[in-house]
């Protein structure tokens, strides 16, 4: 695995071929689910399959799913089973991407936001020193499991239970999340020392995501994209509340436009980020009531739904912001910059009370701003 991983220029320090050739990866994942032809997770340990093919698979640069709907592992169910991937051992050349990306030095210290099953922090803590290593789970269960495997393999990092948005201590060097977030926290920004690096993966609900690298200021940090499309675990949040869905009357009284658009696209890459950019919290329901595409923006009460016509897409909007021609404003001022993923984009986050998130495109000249407070 390691071999394949230098031959493929995902590993190109001797550092972190060490630290990667060091670690054995199946020491963190005992077990994981693989999905069938049907789209269930079917459970897969020593016991239920020849150590050969379990070792064959781990050591291959895939993602190992490990939990389903923030509980369920493989040790829980037999046979195939539904449900939601709630945390995972990522595919070890995406790792490396993001390892080799914080540009580490001997001695430095690293926050680490995520501990799944704990072989990332292993491989920090291999390449640093496990004193030099903190790994924060909000799952306590995972914490624990993570806790265990580290002890198999020799080593022993800090380990956190908590919430990865809110930190406090000893200012660090670098930090690195392998789950989700939609903006970075201001509170990664009082901990990572000016001059640090942050990488994580910002997220535009409903439809995108991307790895970034941030290099840190005083509360505020400038980056780029460094893995456009790379999915992770999206941080655990409470539920935003009821969604208040419009009635088939206010669709049909609101006045209808022709739009270039397909909502069908905002499942391709980068359309799909660019478009949550301007979004928000906003939810996309493919067949609503009455066979509309809609799009609802909890925060504005506003909605655009969709349609085919005879010469193309067609919208209707309502609410108290037109959040179509939003969409359609950031979408053309991209496909205007003849780029096809999100190279050339910078990324700019500034905290407190005044903070807020920019994506921008030197390129054409327009940078878009989304405020934090309000």
């Amino acid at each position: 695995m390691v071999a394949d991983l230098v031959a493929e220029g995902r590993i190109s320090s001797p550092e972190w071929e060490s630290a990667f050739a060091s670690v054995p990866r199946h020491v963190f994942v005992p077990y994981f689910f693989d999905l069938d032809s049907a789209g269930r997770w079917i459970p897969v340990t020593v016991e239920t399959t020849d150590e050969a093919s379990w070792l064959g698979q781990v050591y291959t640069d895939r993602t190992c799913v490990t939990q389903l709907d923030g509980g369920t592992t493989p040790l829980d169910v037999q046979g195939a089973v539904e449900g939601l991937a709630t945390s995972s051992s990522t595919e070890p050349g995406l790792m490396a991407d993001m390892l080799e990306a914080l540009e580490l030095d001997d001695g430095m210290a690293v926050v680490e936001i995520g501990t799944g099953t704990g072989y990332n922090a292993a491989l920090l803590s291999e390449r640093l020193g496990e004193a030099n290593v903190t790994s924060i789970e909000v799952d306590p269960k995972v914490s624990a499991e993570a806790s265990e495997q580290l002890r198999k393999a020799g080593l022993a990092p800090r380990l956190v239970v908590g919430d990865g948005a809110v930190l406090g201590g000893p200012r660090v060097d670098r930090l690195i999340a392998t789950c989700s977030f939609p903006t970075i926290p201001d509170a990664w920004l009082s901990m990572v020392k000016p001059g640090g690096i942050i990488i994580t993966t910002v997220f535009t609900k409903p439809f995108g995501m991307a790895i970034v690298k941030v290099s840190v200021g005083e509360r505020r940090g400038e980056g780029e994209f460094i893995v456009p499309g790379a999915s992770f675990m999206e941080t655990r949040t409470p539920p935003s509340g009821p969604v208040r869905f419009p009635d088939l009357e206010q669709i049909e009284e609101a006045t209808e436009r022709a739009t270039e658009w397909n909502p069908a696209d905002l499942f391709r890459f980068p359309v799909g980020f660019l478009a949550g950019w301007v979004l928000g919290d906003a939810s996309f329901y493919p067949e609503f009531e009455g066979g509309w595409p809609v799009i609802i923006d909890h925060a504005s009460d506003s909605w655009a739904a969709f349609t085919d016509g005879e010469h193309g897409h067609r919208v209707r909007e309502g609410g108290k912001r037109r959040i179509w021609q939003a969409v359609e404003q950031i979408l053309t001022e991209w496909q205007r910059s003849s780029v096809d993923d999100l190279s050339g984009f910078r990324y700019e986050v500034v905290s407190g009370h005044d903070g807020y998130d920019a994506l921008g495109s030197p390129a054409i000249g327009v940078k878009w701003q989304r405020f934090r407070n309000g």
